[in-house]
């Protein structure tokens, strides 16, 4: 099945088997390479380069007519404000997204949270399926919108922007915390209109350390410090005889300079993305602000048909 991958990906291969070939690399791209067997490294160290732009090119792909009609009759606008919200365009895993919502995809528009808790109900699936194809797979955890929010009294009768860990605290209650590979975190400041801003926390378990992404260039400090504060309470509770480091020792990595950079209202966009890349272990340098409006589509169709569009064939 390895060599077969390889020499797939060495061809032109079919669009519609792009998808099936992709998940078949991402599981040799998980091998750890300290395994006794050439085969294996070998092709990893083949495959791993070229992964990233595999995937960046199905997401980018041109649609075709069936398709543009989806994100084109999507994003109309068909009654007032409260029809279409109350007009239900995709359902998944406890999440939906109305026309209302949908239509936050549209170019230049702030992406409403809805819309990236359903995309993060679709990256949890696909991780969960490759968990299931490679046993020596971590899991990741990918958080809904909600959590920053309520973990810093937004929308609560409490004082906002303040540290709240009674409002998350049964969050991890399904599996360990520190059980996971990565979390993966989408931020916003608690701002509305055009003064909210969406970036990624992500913590990167295994090495301890906690990353912030933002398309914007903050620095993420106060996002990291408030995760960070979870995370210690999580440990705590986890561990509480104090076995190993506890998380206030963890670094705290602020946004890079090769970090790629929006030029419209594209926060939400770029957030869902770095968290979408960096799941697969694919550099997000691989990003530019001129893709954002075929970002917003594939977001639209993946959501519109409840699963990653670019990669299950069409």
């Amino acid at each position: 099945m390895l060599t077969f991958a390889a020499q797939e990906l060495k061809t032109d291969t079919p669009i519609q088997m792009w998808g099936d070939v992709l998940n078949r690399l991402l599981v040799v791209a998980t091998v750890d390479v300290a395994y006794d067997d050439t085969e294996k490294v070998g092709l990893f160290q083949y495959c791993k380069p070229k992964i990233g732009i595999l995937h960046l090119q199905m997401v980018l792909r041109n649609l075709n007519l069936t398709e543009k009609n989806d994100v084109s009759d999507a994003l109309k606008a068909k009654g007032n404000k409260e029809t279409m919200t109350n007009d239900i365009l995709a359902t998944f895993h406890g999440e939906s997204v109305s026309r209302h919502s949908m239509r936050s995809l549209r170019w230049d528009k702030h992406i409403i949270d809805k819309v990236i808790n359903l995309y993060m109900k679709l990256l949890l699936e696909r991780d969960s399926q490759l968990c299931t194809k490679d046993v020596n797979r971590r899991p990741c955890a990918f958080f809904s919108t909600f959590f920053y929010t309520k973990l810093m009294g937004y929308g609560h009768a409490q004082n906002p922007n303040t540290f709240h860990y009674e409002n998350v605290k049964h969050w991890s209650r399904k599996k360990p915390l520190f059980q996971f590979d990565k979390l993966f975190i989408p931020c916003h400041n608690g701002a509305y209109g055009g003064m909210g801003h969406w970036g990624a926390c992500v913590v990167y378990l295994q090495e301890k350390t906690i990353q912030y992404y933002d398309s914007a260039g903050g620095s993420g400090q106060k996002y990291m410090k408030h995760v960070q504060m979870y995370l210690v309470k999580e440990y705590e509770n986890e561990h509480p005889q104090g076995t190993g480091p506890s998380p206030t020792e963890w670094e705290c990595i602020e946004t890079q300079q090769d970090t790629p950079t929006q030029t419209k209202d594209d926060c939400g966009v770029f957030t869902s993305m770095f968290i979408d890349f960096i799941s697969l272990g694919i550099p997000i340098t691989l990003l530019q602000a001129d893709q954002a409006p075929r970002l917003r589509q594939h977001m639209l169709l993946s959501i519109l048909h409840k699963r990653l569009y670019n990669e299950s064939g069409v």
